[in-house]
């Protein structure tokens, strides 16, 4: 079943998505970790009123006990011990159940509750992640480890460990392969390549990092290391002041502007203009810090920004061809991959299709029986209404799910009546070929998916209706 994502990301690295993993600022509110003895009559008493849950021994009750746990943790009237020890049991039961979104529920809800000064918050979720990786057994569960571990990774960087940042993706950076999601696979070796770029950019200006606590004022040395924190590190608060008394005069000028504030949307927008102006002359992940800045003044901007001004805003802020719907981020078409021989280690990712029809012309290489391309996307509909579904296959097999619930499987014409909500509906599926029906030149397969209305009339779905999923 394909649902919509509980927990979507933002990377201050550029990958334009919504941090999950956010908690007090700089530990400010957040109780100190509870010291041994008091954890060990927190251990006692919660082992005493959830023996139940603790009991658990399958994996799908163990998922749920940890489900219970952090819910019951995060009640007001828990003593600081009991609601580390609840979280942490939780975590521990969900990873021993392979179940990733709830154990990172429960680290969550340690980041969120205690101060983690040593960072030892980050190690466990490391460490987790990875036994989650090795647990996974299909590219939803390594999607789901891949993900968590882009946002932990995120936590690594602000907290200055870069070392583990890198660390952590490159042990998962197998777990994105498997999961199937191209786009994942490419934000790990994006984000790889910017943290060793940063990591590179760290150790040119180390000596330049020592000589401005000497000479603040210098202007070569505040360019040094305000593009440092700025551009590379994304610490615009630390690294703004320091731009503005650089000797780069373009920078300076937009760091200036940038620090007088604006009140108004013409001066936010021309406030962002300077910082995107500059993108073009810098390196890609320099450019994608300028454009960040940018579209922090286009967003304040936004609300009253009119006309023509209005369209560029939301064209600098939203990329060309996606849509938002929810969690979800979407962009034209059906996302596919393919299954050879039934070996669901060996699928490789699909074109990005366009409409809901397939030919097969030729058999993946090194296939030796057979195919399953496996297809998912969202079909947008103006209203909420009652239809018909076709399935037609040629020289193939072809099932349909729609909103996450079976709607027509057969091999030939296949019809069922189905009902699609106003919005995106979730529709996947797969078709089989077998090799022998390719290879014959008399039998093409073919395969197709469309709707009819209540009279039996063909409903024409225009290409651009189909998206698919970019946040898997």
């Amino acid at each position: 079943m394909m649902t919509p994502l509980l927990h979507v990301y933002q990377f201050s690295l550029g990958f334009g998505l919504v941090l999950g993993l956010a908690g007090p600022a700089m530990g400010q509110g957040l109780d100190p970790v509870p010291g041994a003895a008091a954890q060990a009559e927190a251990k006692k008493l919660v082992s005493e009123v959830y023996a139940d849950l603790l009991a658990a021994r399958t994996d799908e009750d163990r998922a749920a006990a940890a489900r219970a746990l952090i819910m019951r943790a995060g009640e007001s009237d828990n003593v600081p011990a009991a609601k580390y020890i609840m979280y942490d049991t939780a975590r521990s039961l969900a990873v021993e159940a392979g179940d990733t979104e709830a154990a990172m529920d429960a680290i969550n809800g340690l980041m969120d509750s205690f101060k983690d000064d040593s960072g030892g918050f980050l190690g466990v979720a490391s460490a987790s992640l990875q036994v989650l990786s090795r647990k996974a057994r299909n590219d939803t569960q390594y999607a789901a480890v891949a993900r968590s571990g882009l946002a932990v990774a995120e936590r690594m960087i602000a907290a200055q460990r870069l070392a583990d940042a890198v660390d952590l993706l490159t042990r998962l950076r197998n777990a994105a392969l498997r999961s199937r999601r191209p786009e994942l696979t490419s934000m790990y070796k994006e984000m790889l390549d910017q943290l060793k770029t940063i990591q590179n950019e760290a150790r040119q200006i180390a000596g330049d990092l020592k000589e401005i606590e000497q000479n603040p004022d210098d202007p070569a040395l505040n360019l040094s290391v305000g593009k440092y924190l700025a551009l590379y590190r994304g610490d615009w608060q630390a690294g703004l002041a320091m731009l503005a008394k650089s000797s780069d005069e373009a920078i300076a000028a937009a760091a200036k502007a940038d620090l007088a504030g604006a009140g108004s949307a013409k001066a936010q927008i021309a406030a962002g203009d300077q910082w995107w102006a500059l993108a073009s002359k810098h390196s890609k992940l320099e450019a994608q810090r300028l454009k960040d800045r940018a579209r922090h003044w286009y967003r304040a901007a936004l609300p009253e920004a009119s006309g023509i001004k209005r369209s560029l805003l939301t064209k600098r802020l939203e990329p060309a061809g996606q849509v938002k719907w929810g969690d979800l981020v979407l962009e034209p078409g059906i996302r596919t991959w393919i299954e050879v021989d039934g070996d669901t280690t060996n699928m490789r990712p699909g074109p990005i299709a366009q409409v809901a029809e397939w030919e097969f012309e030729k058999k993946p290489k090194g296939t030796k029986n057979k195919i399953k391309l496996h297809f998912e996307g969202y079909l947008y509909f103006p209203q909420i209404a009652e239809v018909g579904l076709t399935a037609f296959g040629f020289a193939s097999n072809v099932s349909v799910e729609i909103n996450g619930k079976f709607a027509v499987r057969g091999y030939g014409k296949s019809e069922a009546p189905v009902s699609l909500i106003k919005g995106y509906n979730a529709i996947r599926g797969f078709i089989f070929v077998g090799v022998k029906d390719i290879d014959n030149p008399n039998m093409l397969p073919k395969s197709s998916i469309s709707l009819t209305d209540l009279d039996g009339n063909t409903i024409k779905i225009p290409a651009e209706q189909w998206f698919h999923d970019v946040t898997k």
